[in-house]
């Protein structure tokens, strides 16, 4: 887009994801990391001093900041440096941002932008913070994928997501045994009993290429949302129109602002409708395709990095 960008993060990443990638060390490390640093303004300074030398030495006109990683007072501290604008694009669903320390509320941001219209509307009009709606978006860089479609790919549902407590459920209930069924993404933890799905189960997940892989291969991918999603959607609804893949999305209220419902998407309410609708559309290939390839077409007009960054930008600057 013409702009000098630098990526930098207040963690030894190097460190911690390169050389000792292993999901128990991690969550260890950042165990530690929040005993210490939320209890110490001491430990918040050691940790914010990086991103404070790449600001003086690299004097950028924006740092956005992709989670709500810093604190109130480190904000401060970076804002003291030099006339930088600072904003936040926060992915998470309402349950994040309600959960408890939610620093952002309190922290000098020059803009926040969060993807459910819900969130927006509360923190703007209860809290007059300068927030923005900007939905998620998708990556047609790298979600796409041209060749021959591997055979293993080739079932009749498909979605990619962690096995957590709503997803088990979720498709436990779909029971949908004489089906072709995939789940890709991280298993469930130890304490969650996930045996009555297990086997549609793929054991590790997906990503890019190979995601728009699983998507195209597949009849229907189904995108349930979580019930913390209340206005807005999740990534993946971008990701798999931008695909061009054909998707069954839980309805939320706005979805009806990014596609066409019936036209560019289709949304299920409930159970008893999602299964009608698989039913349905297995049984009419071509007008999946008619669908999946307008939802494509939308997403690539109006659903890519570069638009909300732009978007973005806009708020920001103008």
């Amino acid at each position: 887009m013409g702009h000098d960008v630098k990526e930098c993060s207040v963690y030894p990443e190097n460190l911690i994801f390169g050389k000792f990638f292993n999901r128990i060390f991690v969550k260890i490390y950042f165990y530690i990391d929040l005993f210490l640093v939320s209890r110490s303004i001491f430990f918040r300074n050691i940790l914010v001093r990086r991103l404070s030398n790449e600001i003086i030495n690299f004097d950028p006109d924006l740092l956005l900041v992709t989670y709500d990683y810093l604190y109130s007072d480190q904000i401060e501290k970076l804002k003291s440096l030099s006339q930088v604008k600072i904003a936040l694009w926060s992915p998470d669903s309402v349950a994040t941002v309600a959960s408890g320390r939610s620093h952002f509320m309190n922290a000098a941001y020059d803009a926040l932008f969060f993807k459910d219209p819900f969130i927006v509307n509360n923190l703007k009009h209860t809290l007059g913070l300068n927030t923005f709606y900007l939905p998620e978006c998708f990556n047609h860089r790298t979600h796409k994928f041209e060749g021959v479609i591997s055979e293993k790919f080739k079932v009749d549902i498909t979605t990619a997501g962690n096995l957590h407590s709503y997803r088990v459920a979720f498709f436990r209930n779909l029971n949908l045994d004489n089906l072709k069924i995939t789940i890709w993404g991280f298993d469930a933890p130890s304490w969650l009993n996930s045996s009555k799905i297990k086997h549609l189960y793929m054991g590790r997940p997906i990503y890019n290429a190979e995601k728009a892989q699983v998507f195209l291969g597949a009849k229907i991918v189904i995108n349930n949302l979580l019930i913390s999603e209340v206005e807005g959607v999740n990534v993946r609804t971008f990701e798999a129109a931008g695909i061009g893949a054909f998707q069954l999305v839980d309805y939320r209220p706005g979805i009806e602002d990014l596609f066409k419902i019936g036209e560019e998407i289709i949304t299920f309410s409930g159970m008893v409708d999602l299964r009608e609708k698989i039913n349905f559309y297995l049984s009419r290939p071509e007008l999946r395709k008619k669908i999946a390839d307008q939802g494509k077409i939308r997403a690539l007009k109006e659903h890519t990095y570069e638009i909300r960054l732009k978007s973005m930008l806009k708020h920001i600057f103008e």
